[in-house]
């Protein structure tokens, strides 16, 4: 069985490049594109792990995964930014499996996620 994947990014281009690397890799890959579009699509799917950008038009990365933890606790997020910022590094810290810095190699993020799958 596919896992699935969902892919948050209010960047057309990257939720694209990410769908393609995951999908012919045997993932099942949903998009949204921004937090709120992404909410309503954990309310009615279940999702093995969800990828989002950090910094995003009306709800960032940390609101979605604070947001979607209160619904799902044990959902696990990859957190994709091109800004780090120290104070979210406690955030990060606790609730994110894994932190990948953009612009990122799709060889690597798609090695990270299946890393992520080998050792959950």
């Amino acid at each position: 069985m596919k896992k699935k994947i969902l892919v948050v990014d209010d960047d057309q281009g990257i939720r694209e490049l990410i769908a393609e690397v995951l999908t012919g890799n045997q993932f099942e890959v949903i998009q949204a594109q921004n937090g709120t579009e992404a909410l309503e699509k954990l309310k009615t799917a279940t999702f093995s792990l969800v990828l989002s950008d950090m910094q995003m038009p009306q709800m960032g990365g940390l609101e979605l995964l604070q947001r979607a933890k209160s619904m799902n606790p044990s959902i696990p997020f990859i957190i994709l930014s091109g800004s780090f910022h120290e104070d979210n590094d406690t955030a990060l810290i606790q609730h994110v499996h894994l932190y990948i810095e953009k612009p990122f190699n799709p060889f690597y993020l798609l090695e990270s996620v299946l890393k992520y799958f080998r050792s959950a």
